[in-house]
């Protein structure tokens, strides 16, 4: 199946293909997403653990998640599992000691997908998240973007991903890593 081309490329999945989805240019060539691991909330989880990560250079985190009230996502990077919980994350023009993903909304579903950079690299770790919500009645769908970052050079290795208050019973959040 393939969908029409966007800026001169070609979203593909092939029957069978267990790689993930391939990002093909119009002229040919192009990179795929490889999926690395899916973690699912089965409950009111405290958070998804994302560990040993390395290889890629842009990783993006695809999610479908419910929530049980005004769902807030949140995420961290680390080294090794050992979470920074210090105030070197920005958002907002301000230091906080988390990147909100999502939320904060009234909503029960949320969909979408964030884009991070420069993990595993003596880089400042870039997070863009964007998607889209249903209210509770289902009589209103929204849309959210957010963006801010790690700002310490060390390569960071794994992330982590919560719920405020255990708030999202249930959901599938993927990790892929973009091949380029």
């Amino acid at each position: 199946v393939s969908n029409a081309p966007t800026n001169g490329y070609f979203l593909s999945a092939q029957s069978g293909n267990t790689g993930g989805l391939t990002w093909a240019a119009a002229s040919g060539g192009g990179g795929s997403l490889e999926l690395i691991s899916t973690n699912t909330f089965t409950s009111a989880a405290s958070s998804l653990d994302f560990t040993s990560i390395s290889g890629y250079i842009y990783y993006k985190l695809f999610f479908a998640l419910v929530t049980s009230n005004a769902g807030v996502l949140y995420i961290r990077v680390g080294i090794d599992g050992t979470y920074d919980t210090g105030s070197n994350y920005r958002l907002g023009g301000g230091s906080v000691n988390q990147v909100q993903l999502l939320g904060g909304f009234s909503a029960k579903a949320y969909c979408g997908e964030t884009t991070i950079t420069h993990l595993n690299q003596s880089l400042s770790t870039k997070i863009n998240s964007t998607g889209v919500t249903e209210s509770n009645d289902a009589n209103s769908i929204g849309d959210f973007q957010t963006g801010g970052g790690h700002s310490t050079l060390a390569a960071q290795n794994c992330l982590k991903v919560y719920g405020a208050s255990g708030d999202i019973p249930s959901g599938t959040i993927s990790l892929y890593g973009v091949k380029i």
